[in-house]
């Protein structure tokens, strides 16, 4: 079974996007001299995953292989260039795209007589988009079957860093 195409409704689409925070970080210096930090590198890694959930559990002995464009997150266009194999008598399968990673930066050096903070924060987008997708069999495209179903996409984008410093009183 082969994937002839795939159309998304977009005016059903469901997304969510929830801000937490990541790294947190604080220096104190309370000397009069300025402090020199031995940097660690902090990886934060987050798997993005697709699942594509058919409505309809037909036994059909087939798997199917498609190369599909995923829209994600309002405007934004995630573009799944992987090939999926789908499972056409199974009702879900999960497919990791990719692995992003971050590494949190923060100041080297602490002025005398302050703290610094560094607060990481990460948007992780969730989204529901109904489709149907056309297949055929073989290279007959002539006779077709459409399926329901559901794209479910989570990502994860927006890494930022805020940095703030404080004089405390000497």
């Amino acid at each position: 079974m082969k994937l002839k195409s795939i159309d998304y409704d977009l005016k059903k689409v469901k997304s969510k996007n929830t801000t937490s925070t990541v790294f947190s970080w604080a220096q104190v210096n309370n000397t009069s001299a300025e402090q020199t930090l031995t940097k660690t590198d902090v990886p934060i890694e987050r798997d993005n995953t697709y699942e594509f959930r058919w409505d309809k559990a037909s036994k059909i002995p087939a798997t199917l292989k498609a190369n599909v464009s995923i829209p994600c997150n309002g405007s934004a266009v995630v573009r799944l260039s992987t090939e999926m194999n789908v499972s056409m008598g199974s009702t879900t399968g999960t497919q990791t795209s990719k692995i992003d990673k971050w590494v949190e930066e923060y100041p080297a050096k602490i002025p005398r007589f302050s703290t610094v903070t560094v607060t990481s924060t990460l948007t992780e987008g969730k989204t529901i988009i109904p489709f149907t997708a056309i297949l055929y069999y073989g290279d007959d495209i002539e006779h077709t079957l459409a399926e329901k179903g559901n794209f479910y996409g989570c990502n994860f984008f927006d890494f930022k860093n805020v940095f703030k410093e404080s004089s405390l009183t000497p």
